[in-house]
């Protein structure tokens, strides 16, 4: 696999353990978050950062610029105040919306190309495995 792969809910439980093994991978991997000074705090300054939001559709789209893959590990943050209406389904809805808006080749998928979206990784995280949960995306 080649091209550069954008993880979405990068500083998350199961997202930081992708973005980790993808730069471990010499993968070409650029970060969505929503604060970059907060996302570096979580990540480190090593890897690339774009500010988008998946509630915000409006700020996918330049996101999304250069990207050949997606890895969505996106999840709502209660304490935070999302909702699981709000990330969970139009999170993703908005996130798989712009990568056809931008001509991605969409498919559900445990390896491979197109737009990648493990739920299966969302469920291990959820149950306490984040590292599990990481290793699913098989990366």
């Amino acid at each position: 696999m080649s091209g550069t792969i954008l993880v979405a809910g990068a500083t998350g439980n199961v997202g930081q353990h992708v973005v980790r093994k993808l730069l471990a991978a010499n993968r070409s991997t650029v970060a969505l978050v929503r604060d970059i000074d907060q996302a570096q705090k979580v990540l480190g300054t090593q890897v690339k950062f774009v500010v988008g939001d998946v509630s915000r559709p409006e700020t996918l789209r330049a996101a999304l610029q250069d990207v050949c893959y997606i890895v969505c590990t996106i999840g709502a943050r209660f304490a935070q105040g999302d909702t699981a209406e709000q990330i969970d389904y139009a999170g993703v809805k908005n996130l798989v919306e712009a990568a056809q808006a931008a001509q991605m080749r969409l498919g559900l998928r445990k390896e491979g190309g197109g737009l990648v979206h493990c739920l299966y990784g969302w469920y291990l995280m959820r149950a306490g495995r984040p590292k599990e949960a990481a290793q699913e995306y098989r990366l």
